[in-house]
């Protein structure tokens, strides 16, 4: 390099070839990269810690979890949403605190330069790691706070917020009549705090969505599940679940965010025929991110034979959709997130969906083939929604509490 040059125009330089390549060559990733000025952190971790510690004030005292569990889920998330990486300015935004303004201006002080690629949304230059979705790795993140320097003040923030989510989370859900795990056990990692918990007991008696309201009533030529504005404060998230009777089981379709609401506020429960499809193809979809412009899911797959997502883009005033890549699948069935960007879908590239199949008694099978294999034209793949085939399908509602617990509707038969 020109050893003359300016070190933060160097920085620039830097910033704008990486985007350059991740938009070009890895094609639609969700990508961003910032220059900043390390002399700054220590003011922006000052101005973080004074925001903590009003949630902690206005929202932990006054027993509002529920703000910060709503924030979260509405804050840009990187990783697709696995990693409990958020946007650091986005969460303040979204939390809008008295402290906000100076968290942003002390962010924006220190990142000189920040930029991201074309289906970025919500990106400001500096994450933060809050654990809500994954506690499991709450574990290891303690021990690297301490290493580089952060205080207790901080930590007790954290731990408080992770103990009410672990206080609240329920071992099972119910699909069907059959019950699942939902793989909430944190009981044996050192955060785990079973006498701030058992203090709390009154707060998760007050604030617990009840099973019970699940059951769906008739509503004119509706069914709909009533929802009291109590139930709203404690809901952090819906989605509508498609599945597909074959005669011998269900086909898990995946998931679609939209629903409707009636003059009450109740939730309509409905289907309108259609489903994701690609070139033809329905496909078992789920919602990674979501902005006021666009979502983003993705939707299991294989590319060559690799066990791969296929990332779709979906802008809301557009009628089709953009697959903007894939990444690979691990053995579990999680993204490799250590892999770069995406991986772009080429011509001639061989393309086979997957589903997850039940049986009738709610137990796993396996996942399979759905569908025809397709071969990548050199217009790429068409992603629609279509109507669907005839045949028998089943749909529910699948609602998150602010716990980070699933719950299903009951569910509704719809003959095509």
């Amino acid at each position: 390099r020109d050893t003359s040059q300016d070190i933060s125009e160097l920085g620039k330089v830097i910033v704008d070839s990486y985007i350059k390549s991740n938009d070009s060559i890895l094609f639609g990733s969700d990508a961003t990269l910032s220059v900043i000025d390390l002399g700054k952190i220590d003011g922006v971790y000052e101005k973080v810690l004074d925001f903590l510690l009003e949630i902690k004030e206005k929202d932990f005292k006054t027993n509002n979890y529920f703000y910060v569990s709503k924030a979260l889920n509405s804050t840009k998330a990187f990783g697709d949403g696995e990693i409990d990486t958020i946007d650091l300015v986005d969460f303040a935004n979204v939390l809008n605190l008295d402290s906000t303004k100076d968290l942003v201006n002390s962010v924006n002080d220190a990142v000189f330069y920040n930029k991201t690629t074309t289906y970025v949304e919500n990106s400001n230059g500096l994450s933060l790691y809050f654990p809500n979705e994954d506690l499991d790795y709450y574990d290891d993140m303690l021990k690297i706070y301490k290493k580089i320097g952060f205080g207790q003040e901080y930590i007790d923030v954290i731990n408080e917020y992770v103990n009410i989510v672990a206080g609240g989370s329920k071992d099972t859900y119910s699909l069907r009549g059959h019950e699942y795990d939902q793989g909430n056990d944190y009981d044996d990692y050192d955060w785990y705090d079973s006498e701030f918990i058992n203090g709390n007991s009154s707060y998760y008696d007050e604030n617990d969505f009840e099973v019970d309201e699940l059951e769906l009533v008739e509503k004119g030529d509706d069914f709909i599940l009533e929802l009291s504005d109590d139930d709203w404060e404690l809901i952090a998230d819906i989605k509508l679940n498609v599945w597909y009777d074959d005669g011998e089981g269900y086909i898990d379709l995946g998931t679609d965010t939209s629903y409707d609401l009636d003059d009450d506020d109740n939730l309509i429960v409905s289907f309108d025929n259609q489903w994701f499809s690609i070139d033809g193809n329905f496909v078992a979809y789920e919602p990674i991110e979501q902005t006021e412009k666009y979502e983003k899911g993705r939707i299991p797959a294989t590319v060559n034979g690799e066990d791969v997502y296929l990332i779709v883009y979906w802008k809301y005033d557009e009628t089709s959709g953009k697959i903007v890549g894939y990444k690979e699948m691990d053995s579990y069935g999680n993204t490799c997130l250590q892999s770069r960007g995406y991986k772009k879908l080429n011509q001639g590239d061989k393309v086979r969906f997957i589903v997850d199949y039940y049986d009738y008694d709610g137990e796993y099978d396996d996942s399979y083939y759905f569908g025809d294999e397709i071969t990548v034209g050199k217009k790429g793949l068409t992603v629609k929604y279509k109507d669907m085939d005839e045949g028998t399908y089943l749909i529910n509602y699948m609602i998150e509490d602010i716990y980070g617990n699933i719950y299903y509707t009951e569910s509704l038969e719809f003959e095509f």
